[in-house]
C-alpha cells in the first residue's frame, strides 16, 4: 500500500512540478520541493491509513 502511495505521489508530484515550473512561475527549487513533498506526503498518508485501519479477523488465530 505504501509503495503504491509513493508511486502515485511521485507521479502527481512530477506533473504538478512540471506545470508549476512551466506555467505558474515556480522556481526550480520550489518545483523540486513540491515533488518531494507530494511523494513523501502521500507515502506517509498511505502508511497512516494502513496503521489506523481496524483489524480484521483473517489472521492466523481466526478459526480458534
Amino acid at each position: 500500500m505504501a509503495i503504491l502511495a509513493m508511486i502515485f505521489g511521485s507521479v502527481v508530484g512530477v506533473i504538478g512540478a512540471i506545470f508549476g515550473w512551466l506555467f505558474w512561475d515556480m522556481t526550480l527549487m520550489n518545483a523540486f520541493g513540491f515533488y518531494i513533498g507530494s511523494a513523501l506526503g502521500s507515502t506517509l498518508l498511505g502508511i497512516l491509513a494502513v496503521a489506523t485501519a481496524p483489524d480484521d479477523d483473517f489472521g492466523p488465530a481466526a478459526g480458534a
